[in-house]
């Protein structure tokens, strides 16, 4: 067996090298509270950051690059119906994942971000509830994490034991399996990768997300505490922080995958079913790009367009839609009225259907408002 020994070692040491690869990648981002790489992200990911990062001001070219992958949206289907929905305990979460999403798209960031924190900590305390008892639901949070990931560990080593034999069936059942020594070398090699994996999440959660603000400063301002406890800071609520979040759901998606026995790696969802998802995911965008100029102007600040992130074809698909839209926004600007008034609705041009519906239904709410002020 000590060729098929060596084989394994190798094996692993080579997703080790992936892993700390991608660390020194992440250690950079997370230093400048930027998005970070996920297990799903290897390879070609790994090497197009490592060059952006090496470029003058790279902050915007790497938000474009997270951000365009995010907007793909096959991708991002795939993610929240193929795998989160399929995790254990990830699922339990699905509907929250899947308005954050839909609040991402329709601009409203403190929304997104604010509903997808407690499922980082929800999904890792119920998998520490499963496997320690339910004493862990009420122990603080860096605990929580500290324990579910050291529990982690422990179920993906005695898993990779059961696949090992699995693999090796035949020379188990020959009594020509690895010695007991060996065994024990492969499964320190796999703690090791997993270890690593899940070291680089649990530091972003402990010395960013989750940092105890009455210990000291955050240098994060995506803190849960700031957050909830509505501290004094001035709160990025950006679409690069929602990004943040959403890749830690997909680490721990990764996770929960790798301690499930025979959990699928791939997202199977039937493209007839993504290609759904993806209309829907465009009429919501045609809706948040055509009420950006609203929004900045309810708001007294600059609501940025999601135009840099689409491709080609999603910013031709949106155009004519988004132009039908505003044109039925434009017949609420037209309106000159005063619902205080006895005055008539008038529009600066002759009205269509849509704009006679609309103009008698307000018109009822005013007579009906002129008379709840009588009554008073």
């Amino acid at each position: 067996m000590t060729k098929e020994f060596d084989n394994e070692i190798l094996e692993i040491e080579k997703r080790i090298k992936v892993i700390e690869e991608l660390g020194s990648v992440n250690s950079q981002l997370m230093k400048y509270n930027w998005v970070f790489l996920h297990p799903y992200s290897q390879g070609m990911d790994i090497g197009i950051i490592r060059r952006l990062l090496n470029e003058d001001s790279p902050e915007e070219r790497i938000l474009d690059f997270f951000g365009k992958k995010f907007f793909g949206l096959r991708s991002t289907i795939h993610f929240t119906d193929g795998l989160f929905k399929q995790r254990p305990f990830l699922k339990d979460f699905s509907l929250q994942i899947e308005e954050s999403v839909v609040l991402c798209l329709q601009k409203d960031f403190r929304g997104a971000i604010s509903i997808l924190i407690p499922v980082i900590e929800g999904v890792l305390r119920n998998f520490l509830v499963q496997e320690k008892g339910d004493s862990w639901k009420t122990n603080t949070s860096k605990r929580v994490f500290k324990e579910s990931f050291s529990a982690m560990t422990d179920v993906y080593v005695e898993l990779c034991r059961t696949y090992l034999k699995k693999r090796y069936e035949p020379l188990v059942k020959a009594n020509k399996y690895f010695t007991e020594e060996q065994e024990s070398k492969i499964l320190e090699a796999e703690r090791q990768y997993f270890e690593l994996w899940v070291g680089q999440l649990n530091q972003y959660l402990e010395r960013n997300l989750y940092h105890d603000t009455r210990q000291s400063e955050p240098d994060d301002l995506l803190n849960r505490h700031v957050i909830y406890h509505a501290f004094n800071y001035p709160v990025d609520f950006s679409f690069s922080n929602y990004l943040r979040l959403f890749n830690c759901i997909s680490y721990i998606s990764w996770a929960i995958g790798s301690v499930t026995y025979e959990s699928k790696p791939f997202s199977e969802e039937p493209e007839v079913m993504v290609f759904e998802k993806y209309k829907s995911y465009l009429k919501i965008l045609v809706v948040s790009e055509g009420l950006t100029q609203t929004k900045s102007t309810l708001f007294g600040r600059k609501i940025e367009s999601f135009k840099r992130f689409l491709n080609p074809l999603q910013n031709s698909i949106i155009v004519r839609p988004k132009y039908e839209m505003l044109r039925a926004l434009q017949i609420i600007d037209e309106l000159k009225l005063n619902p205080f008034e006895k005055s008539e609705w008038k529009v600066t041009r002759k009205p269509g259907k849509g704009a006679r519906i609309l103009i008698n239904f307000l018109k009822f709410v005013t007579r009906s408002k002129r008379k709840d002020l009588k009554r008073e």
